[in-house]
C-alpha cells in the first residue's frame, strides 16, 4: 500500500502555494478526494499512514505554509488535520459503504434503505436525514461530492471565525496593554 500511495501523490493537484488558504485547501483536498475515489480502500490507509510518507511532505508543507501566512500560528496543525481528515475520511467512509464494510451483514444497500425508510415513518429526525442525505447519496452520483465540498467550506468558515476571534483577542489584549503603559 505504501507504494500505491507514493505513486498516487503524483496525481494529486499541484495548487499555487500562494493562494488564499481556503482556496488552496479546497482545490487541493477536493483534488485529493477525486484521486482517492478512483482507488477504493486506499483512503483509510492514507489517512492513517500517509503523513509519514516522504512523498506527502510537499502537500503538508504547502498547506502548513498557507495556514501560517493566514496567521493560524500554533493552531495550523489542528486546522490542517480537521480539513484533511474530513475530506479523506469521507472517501474512506464511502469506500466502506460501497464495499459493504468489513463487518457488513449479508443484506444489501436496498435492505438498508428499506430499514431507514421504515424508521423514518416514526422518527422525524431520521426522516429528515433520509430525505436530505441518505436518498440523495443513494440516487445521485454527485451528491457525495457536493456534500464533501459543502462540509469543507463550512469547516473553513468555522476555522476562519476562530482565527478572526483569536486575532481580535490578541489585538484587544495588545491595545489593553498599550493603555496601561
Amino acid at each position: 500500500m505504501r507504494r500505491v500511495i507514493g505513486g498516487l501523490t503524483v496525481q494529486f493537484p499541484l495548487v499555487d502555494p500562494d493562494l488564499d488558504w481556503r482556496v488552496w485547501f479546497e482545490e487541493t483536498l477536493l483534488g485529493v478526494r477525486d484521486t482517492l475515489r478512483g482507488y477504493p480502500g486506499v483512503a483509510r490507509w492514507f489517512m492513517m499512514r500517509g503523513p509519514a510518507l516522504p512523498e506527502t511532505a510537499p502537500i503538508a508543507d504547502a498547506g502548513m505554509a498557507a495556514l501560517a501566512r493566514a496567521g493560524f500560528g500554533d493552531r495550523a496543525g489542528f486546522a490542517y488535520a480537521v480539513m484533511f481528515n474530513q475530506v479523506v475520511g469521507s472517501v474512506a467512509f464511502g469506500d466502506d459503504r460501497d464495499s459493504g464494510g468489513s463487518d457488513a451483514d449479508p443484506h444489501d444497500r436496498a435492505a438498508l434503505l428499506a430499514g431507514l425508510d421504515a424508521q423514518a415513518q416514526s422518527s422525524p429526525g431520521v426522516a429528515t436525514l433520509v430525505r436530505t442525505l441518505v436518498h440523495p447519496f443513494a440516487t445521485d452520483p454527485v451528491a457525495e461530492g457536493r456534500f464533501t465540498r459543502d462540509a469543507l467550506r463550512v469547516t473553513m468558515r468555522g476555522l476562519a471565525a476562530e482565527l478572526a476571534e483569536a486575532t481580535q483577542a490578541t489585538s484587544s489584549g495588545e491595545a489593553e496593554g498599550e493603555r496601561r503603559t
